[in-house]
């Protein structure tokens, strides 16, 4: 159960194919007495980690009220105490409970050991509540700061990776905690991303550096989602062939070759869109005849965007 607890928090696990059938697994065995309050612990850690990301919200409060009995039971190693602390963080941020999050970013800060690692991914949560409560120049500057650490500490060269990541795939491979600094710095494009955006000051190269670290630490299910924002911005900037060919070459392939099957009907949707917008009303048809039989199978909010996407096609 430990082993399996701990796969549920590789970041890496969720990049993949979905395994919905571990999650009330690990359900069950975090109220499991006979297991120890570690492993129980590592259970919830796994369930909130995708809980928070996937749903459904009504689960989340009493998975954070377990977690937080484990604690108060003897788990007194700063670990578990900053696990708890940056769940709860996530979810007031996502309540926009400004005066929480305030209150349990200054309780991090005191709580963070000296440790660079756990100090950088302690200052992206921040940056994440942050821009959850649209406190955005605040966020921005968290973010260029880290992206700034991150660069200098991995010695990465933002031209060499976008033209010939080679050697950062080789080192990637060769140290796991170099992967995992890659991924989170791809994290940090992501998010600079979205509030670079919402700044009206948006930048594409933040997005395509996402992507391409995504890629190399194997982080597909991220850079998929990542890409498809990134053919949003394409959009707004009536960049029609660069937002064609990620919807028609690039994005569909990671989707095919590492099963990343929910996100297939969606992408078709978007490519009718773009082939309809560039005027090839014919070719986007025959598109939406090949997605429109999957449309009730997608979650509501996706099937509002398809139909926003393809109304003026029908």
């Amino acid at each position: 159960m430990a082993k399996l607890a701990d796969l549920g928090t590789e970041e890496a696990f969720h990049e993949g194919p979905e395994f919905p059938q571990m999650w009330p697994v690990l359900e069950e065995a975090a109220i499991d007495l006979a297991l120890t309050a570690e492993v129980r612990f590592e259970c919830l850690d796994a369930l909130l980690y995708y809980r928070q990301r996937h749903g459904p919200e009504e689960t989340i409060v009493p998975l954070l009220g377990q977690m937080e009995a484990l604690i108060d039971g003897g788990l007194e190693e700063f670990r578990p105490r900053l696990v708890f602390l940056q769940k709860s963080l996530f979810y007031f941020a996502f309540q926009c409970n400004r005066a929480r999050v305030e209150e349990l970013i200054d309780k991090g800060q005191a709580l963070l050991p000296n440790n660079a690692s756990y100090r950088r991914v302690f200052c992206y949560s921040a940056a994440l509540a942050l821009w959850k409560l649209r406190q955005l120049t605040r966020a921005e500057r968290l973010l260029n700061n880290l992206v700034t650490e991150y660069l200098a500490s991995l010695s990465i060269d933002i031209d060499e990776l976008m033209s010939n990541p080679g050697s950062y795939i080789v080192r990637v491979r060769a140290d796991d905690d170099y992967g995992t600094d890659c991924k989170h710095l791809a994290d940090c494009f992501d998010l600079l991303a979205r509030v670079s955006e919402q700044l009206q000051r948006a930048r594409p190269d933040q997005r395509k550096l996402a992507v391409r670290l995504f890629e190399i630490t194997g982080s597909w299910d991220s850079a998929v989602r990542v890409g498809i924002d990134l053919v949003y911005q394409h959009l707004n900037r009536r960049e029609l062939p660069q937002a064609l060919t990620l919807v028609s070459e690039s994005l569909p392939g990671l989707v095919q070759v590492y099963g990343l099957v929910r996100h297939t009907i969606p992408l078709r949707f978007l490519h009718a869109h773009i082939l309809g917008k560039m005027g090839q009303v014919a070719s986007a048809r025959q598109i939406l005849r090949t997605a429109d039989p999957f449309l009730n199978s997608l979650p509501i909010d996706e099937q509002l965007d398809a139909a926003r996407l393809t109304n003026f096609l029908r």
